[in-house]
């Protein structure tokens, strides 16, 4: 029992200092202008970096939709997660 204790302590603890971010380079001209627009929507320059990545991922995979569709879905998404669900009434 000893043997499996020490195995799952050290699972945890490599899991809990193994989880890191992956540095990335891109352009000057992208990171002033993410720092510049993450300053106007309060966001940390990567945090602003992530949301123009999954947007920009979202419509390359959905090309027939509207950027504006796409963004009032990932808000709507991030609402529930505040706000829960709520059944809809028709009618």
């Amino acid at each position: 029992m000893n043997i499996i204790k020490r195995f799952v302590d050290k699972k945890k603890h490599y899991a809990t200092f193994c989880y890191m971010s992956t540095v990335i380079r891109i352009s000057d001209s992208l990171a002033r202008e993410a720092k510049i627009i993450s300053a106007v929507e309060h966001r940390s320059l990567t945090a602003q970096i992530e949301y123009w990545a999954t947007i920009g991922k979202a419509a390359e995979e959905n090309p027939g939709l509207p950027l504006s569709f796409i963004k009032e879905t990932f808000l709507a998404l991030e609402e529930m997660k505040v706000k829960g669900k709520e059944n809809y009434a028709f009618g």
